[in-house]
């Protein structure tokens, strides 16, 4: 959903399709991001690491999160479990 926040750079182009809705922004912590995608948390750093998974972002002094929108692009590139495209 478009809120139409452009004026707020919310409008940006999200993996050249489509417009980033004001959601994809939302900060996500480590055990929402460990319970959307079903990795845990040593997982996650190794992707991380190697420049597979999102790169987390800095909210406080000892704090970071994950943007929805960058996780929500990563998922839909993952392959389906199967090995065929789904469509």
């Amino acid at each position: 959903m478009n809120r139409g926040l452009g004026n707020l750079g919310i409008n940006e182009p999200l993996d050249g399709e489509g417009i980033m809705d004001f959601d994809d922004y939302r900060l996500l912590r480590l055990p929402e991001v460990m319970e959307i995608t079903g990795l845990s948390r040593s997982t996650i750093d190794r992707l991380t690491r190697a420049r597979l998974f999102p790169q987390s972002r800095q909210i406080g002094p000892r704090a970071v999160g994950w943007r929805w929108g960058d996780l929500r692009v990563w998922l839909d590139g993952r392959p389906p479990a199967n090995g065929e495209d789904g469509e």
